[in-house]
């Protein structure tokens, strides 16, 4: 990891931060940083071959892969994957079918999982309750011109962008370690 991509997160995160949550966190703790901007830009080549990359700062927030598999088949193999990694299913929702429902013409599909660990729950909202509104972490099958995708906003950014507390970055790396894995399975 270069001290240019170090410099360029510091440089792009920060103010982005300060902008909307006062005082960004201090990503120089001891070691911290570098965690940090190693986790959160390892995935970037991925999302440059998917053309995800966001053009504001270079960094995405979202993970997702296409998978050759059918949306119904997605569905069920995501929820086995959620649960073989100690997670729960806490709701689905069905958005395609919901708005379908309510007279809105909507040709894809889309399910959106509600997924949590109670014990890592338990830690984030026990360093900053304010994040109950984060919680729990979705992951979504859809489908996107005749394509089937699974997907989620990853929790590194997503939590360093809501707290200043950089404890709760390993919290999300292991988090996001997990979720991953689970779409990668279900793919």
């Amino acid at each position: 990891m270069g001290e240019r991509h170090s410099q360029s997160l510091r440089h792009h995160v920060r103010p982005l931060l300060s902008e909307r949550h006062g005082p960004a966190p201090n990503f120089t703790a001891p070691g911290l940083h570098e965690k940090l901007v190693r986790r959160f830009l390892q995935p970037i080549d991925q999302d440059r071959k998917l053309g995800l990359i966001r053009k504001n700062w270079g960094i995405s927030m979202y993970y997702i892969v296409p998978t050759s598999k059918t949306f119904n088949q997605a569905s069920t193999d995501l929820e086995a994957a959620v649960l073989r990694h100690g997670f729960g299913v806490l709701h689905v929702h069905d958005l395609g079918t919901t708005l379908r429902s309510k007279g809105i013409a909507f040709e894809e599909e889309c399910k959106v999982f509600e997924v949590c660990n109670p014990a890592q729950a338990a830690k984030v909202l026990t360093a900053d309750m304010r994040l109950n509104m984060a919680l729990p972490c979705r992951v979504s099958v859809f489908t996107e011109k005749g394509s089937t995708r699974i997907g989620m906003i990853r929790p590194i950014p997503m939590l360093a962008a809501l707290s200043q507390d950089a404890s709760l970055v390993l919290v999300a790396a292991e988090v996001e370690k997990k979720l991953l894995q689970m779409v990668e399975e279900a793919k």
